[in-house]
C-alpha cells in the first residue's frame, strides 16, 4: 500500500494462467471482476468468481489468485484499515471485513445495473494510471 489512504489497480491477465502466490495486504482489499474468472484461495478456502463480481478480503488474510479463463481483467481497491476504520460506520457495511459469520463468503456475483453501476464508479479506469503502480500485461 502506498502512502495514500485508497489505491485504485488496474491489472489486465491475458495469458498468465499461473496467478499470484500466496500473498497478504496491509489493507482492505475488493477486487472487481470485469472479464474471465479466477479461483481464489483466502485462508485455505477455493472459491471460484467471474464477470461481475466483487471479492473482498481482509486487511492481512493471507489469499492467492489463479485466472482460470482469459483475457481476466479486474479492479483492485486496497483501504487503509485506519482510513476505514475512521470513516466507515455502518455496521453492516463493516461486517464485509470484520466479525464475519461462520457461512461467509468472500465474494459473490453482481447484477447487471450492479456491475454498469460499479464500472461507472471507478475512477480512471480508462485513463492513464494514477496509482504509481505499473498498468497493464502482468
Amino acid at each position: 500500500m502506498s502512502s495514500r489512504n485508497v489505491d485504485l489497480l488496474k491489472v489486465y491477465r491475458s495469458d498468465d494462467s499461473e496467478g499470484l502466490y500466496h500473498h497478504f495486504h496491509n489493507g482492505y482489499e475488493m477486487v472487481y471482476i470485469e472479464q474471465g474468472c479466477s479461483e481464489f484461495i483466502i485462508d485455505h478456502v477455493a472459491d471460484q468468481y467471474g464477470p461481475q463480481s466483487l471479492v473482498f478480503i481482509n486487511h492481512l488474510e493471507q489469499h492467492r489468485m489463479r485466472p482460470l479463463s482469459t483475457p481476466y481483467v479486474r479492479y483492485v481497491l486496497l483501504v487503509d484499515p485506519d482510513f476505514f476504520d475512521r470513516f466507515v460506520a455502518d455496521p453492516v457495511l463493516c461486517s464485509i471485513f470484520k466479525q464475519r459469520p461462520a457461512h461467509f463468503t468472500h465474494g459473490f456475483q453482481l447484477d447487471d445495473a450492479d456491475a454498469r453501476f460499479t464500472l461507472e464508479t471507478i475512477p480512471n479506469k480508462d485513463g492513464p494510471d494514477t496509482t504509481g503502480v505499473q498498468v497493464g500485461q502482468r
